[in-house]
């Protein structure tokens, strides 16, 4: 993997934002990561995208021949709040999904705590920035 240039981040930045989605995914509803994916049909940009943030790389086939094939890249958890990080400067269009990544990423503690309340009040935290994700995320018109 290259060492991302001031450049490649402000052009991830920008893919992000044209072609790419910020979101938190839910796990057999249990955990939840942050995920940061961008689809193409040209795999120049996505291996691009491999080659110099790393992550993982798809090729999504249509079954109806007048579709071209897709190609995906998606990081999540460490690698995604890594990618956030540092485009975040640089985003216009998902500059408020990342913001509630970043403030998910902050719930996130490696000491494992035993009380219940603590558990339930950051799982309640998490569940509303779900759903702010998820509006943010929607298709169709938004209200500003």
């Amino acid at each position: 993997m290259k060492k991302p240039t001031t450049i490649d981040w402000a052009r991830l930045a920008a893919y992000i934002d044209g072609e790419g989605c910020i979101s938190l995914a839910r796990h057999r509803n249990v955990y939840m990561a942050v995920r940061v994916t961008i689809f193409n049909t040209d795999k120049r940009l996505i291996e691009w995208l491999g080659e110099h943030f790393g992550g993982h790389v798809v090729v999504r086939r249509s079954k109806n021949i007048r579709h071209k094939t897709g190609y995906g890249w998606c990081v999540s958890s460490k690698a995604a709040a890594y990618v956030i990080r540092n485009c975040h400067p640089y985003l216009i269009l998902k500059k408020e999904q990342a913001n509630v990544a970043l403030d998910f990423i902050s719930t996130i503690s490696n000491a494992i705590s035993n009380n219940a309340d603590l558990v339930h009040e950051r799982r309640n935290i998490r569940d509303n920035m779900l759903s702010e994700m998820h509006r943010l995320n929607c298709k169709g018109n938004k209200v500003a």
